[in-house]
């Protein structure tokens, strides 16, 4: 049995015939939590400790923390330990003995019986009631509802007892459960995933799988077995299996929407790798295409635009044309992020044709919504306008409310810039609600920064600061280094507006920044003309005309709509310059 952590810790100072201060108490609850509040473990390693009374605990119980296998540390010439799991697990019947060694061979943290019926290739009802007895045997514990996992020595002791049987069975076990994993993913993936898959990808049959009927029994199971997909992914990649590539292609659109980039660059990465071993140049270049996608994200463009055309490159070799087209519109993705304009229209314009060549409506819509914020950067606001409103009816017409919501952002997005501030609150409050009730917590943000832009333009600058600053936190959180910078600059129009000069220019530095890291020019000439205006506005006139030329070399090189009026700016700040360089004001930031 366990003992409660009171309990547990209060056996440890008894044992370890110790006095811990009230910097130890921390250490001592490390430690009994380490021996999985089992009593045998928690008095074997206190027993340690006490025939050691030079040792510090703290610096005893990191040591156990890290120690690689903790089973045989404690058991350090006492094979009580291993004695007391031998008891238990003999006093199983031989269907829980196999049950409990499989569960040894897991990758992950945790299971729920779905994915215990898989491992065993037992009935889903046959594993809920064997899980429930090696739970009341204490030897896995429950943590929340339905979901068991074994403590880290019980772990390791079930894994030691696999090892005793035929590889091929360990081998046909694992890859039972790598299946059941990839195909509850994939149809998961089917309510979450916004570009168009092919219709090839499908998924080998699982033993049991959980009934996934909505976007919202799609995301609860995803962010319930997170840990689990990415250690069954990585755990394939080891022995070089396709599993790797599959799991991560059906995790990539919620690993996307979720922000969880790290733990998508590391298996996009395995991924890949994995594809190009086993040659399978169709699956590398799926990989290739995410890992792309995600380097755009957190602003690498250059190695996003690299994998986006070695992705076409592979899809044209395979003559695959829906791949084609979704590297094509990736890559017109990153040219709108670098400020190429022509190119990214025109990339755009080439993945719109090839999805209506083979009937992809949301292929379609997808890119109309790119073309809309092409003609929107460059200042065409009439067509950005229909463009928006084309994408929103072709979202419409088969159900796909992300789109929408996008479609609604960006229309709201025209509108503001055209001075109907009213109607662009209210597409982009229903923008935010769409996000916010599909738990899209990324396009939340940018749906915050335009809400927060609406009211700065209308001078509510009190709710405007609060939403600029939620949106700026959000993106900080995910590690949207764009959306932060962008969030960065309307925090300091607005700070530039009311507080003055001084604090705003510190928050468009810090815009710029963050621009400069991720090659955005357009993010880099918003920053600069901010700095502009807070120098003139400090009598800074030299160092003003000086970041202002820099911020319309960006905008000329870009051919967006802020040349004009930068120039003119320009103009003004040069005239006063040359009247007297200690005279002058300067005026507010416009965005």
């Amino acid at each position: 049995n366990t003992l409660p952590p009171l309990q547990a810790s209060d056996l440890f100072i008894r044992v370890s015939r110790r006095a811990p201060t009230a910097s130890d108490r921390s250490a001592v609850t490390q430690a009994v939590e380490l021996c999985g509040h089992l009593p045998l473990a928690i008095t074997l390693l206190a027993g340690r400790l006490a025939h050691h009374r030079a040792w510090n605990i703290k610096e005893f119980t990191d040591e156990f923390a890290t120690a690689q296998d903790r089973l045989a540390e404690l058991e350090a010439g006492d094979r009580a330990l291993a004695a007391s799991f031998d008891l238990s697990y003999h006093h199983l019947t031989p269907d829980l003995q196999r049950l409990y060694r499989r569960l040894g061979l897991h990758p992950g943290p945790d299971t729920d019986p779905y994915a215990t019926a898989a491992l065993d290739d037992i009935p889903l009802a046959t594993a809920r009631r064997r899980l429930n007895e090696l739970y009341t045997a204490h030897l896995i514990d429950e943590p929340t509802p339905r979901r068991y996992r074994l403590h880290d020595l019980l772990r390791t002791y079930a894994h030691s007892l696999a090892q005793q049987d035929p590889s091929s069975d360990r081998d046909q076990a694992v890859t039972r459960l790598l299946d059941h994993y990839h195909r509850t993913a994939h149809t998961a993936d089917r309510y979450l995933s916004t570009v168009p898959r092919h219709d090839n990808a499908t998924a080998p049959p699982s033993t049991t799988a959980p009934v996934l009927a909505t976007r919202d029994q799609a995301l609860a199971w995803m962010r319930a077995e997170l840990t689990n997909l990415l250690a069954a992914a990585h755990h394939a990649a080891t022995d070089h299996l396709p599993h790797t590539a599959a799991l991560a292609r059906t995790m990539a659109a919620f690993l996307d929407q979720e922000g969880h980039w790290a733990e998508a660059i590391a298996l996009h990465q395995a991924a890949a790798r994995t594809a190009h071993t086993i040659s399978s140049p169709d699956v590398e270049a799926h990989a290739v295409l995410d890992l792309g996608w995600v380097r755009r994200r957190t602003g690498n463009s250059p190695e996003a635009g690299e994998l986006a055309q070695r992705a076409y490159d592979l899809y044209h070799t395979l003559n695959d044309h829906l791949g084609q087209a979704n590297a094509l519109r990736a890559l017109g993705l990153v040219r709108q992020m670098t400020g190429d304009y022509q190119d990214a229209r025109q990339l755009a314009q080439r993945a719109h044709d090839l999805y209506h060549t083979l009937d992809n409506r949301l292929g379609q819509a997808n890119a109309v919504l790119d073309l809309c914020r092409v003609q929107r950067r460059t200042g065409d606001y009439l067509e950005a306008g229909k463009l928006a409103q084309r994408a929103y009816d072709l979202y419409h017409t088969f159900g796909y409310r992300l789109g929408q919501a996008n479609a609604l952002l960006d229309l709201g997005w025209v509108r503001r810039l055209t001075g109907d501030y009213l109607e662009a609150g209210e597409l982009a409050q229903r923008a935010y609600d769409l996000y916010h009730t599909l738990g899209n917590r990324q396009n939340e943000a940018w749906a915050l920064l335009e809400l927060g832009q609406v009211n700065r333009d209308t001078r509510d600058y009190a709710t405007a600061a609060d939403l600029l600053e939620r949106s700026r936190a959000r993106f900080h959180e995910l590690g949207d280094r764009k959306g932060e910078a962008e969030a960065l600059t309307a925090a300091g129009d607005l700070q530039a507006a009311t507080i003055g000069p001084e604090l705003a220019l510190a928050t468009y530095q810090q815009a710029l920044t963050l621009a400069r890291q991720i090659h955005s020019p357009l993010d880099q000439a918003h920053a600069l003309e901010g700095i502009a205006s807070c120098h003139s506005a400090l009598h800074h006139h030299r160092e003003a005309v000086q970041s202002l030329r820099e911020a319309i070399v960006l905008y000329q090189r870009l051919g967006v709509a802020e040349t004009a009026r930068a120039t003119d700016h320009l103009k003004q700040l040069e005239a006063v310059l040359h009247e007297s360089p200690h005279r002058g004001g300067g005026k507010e930031p416009q965005r």
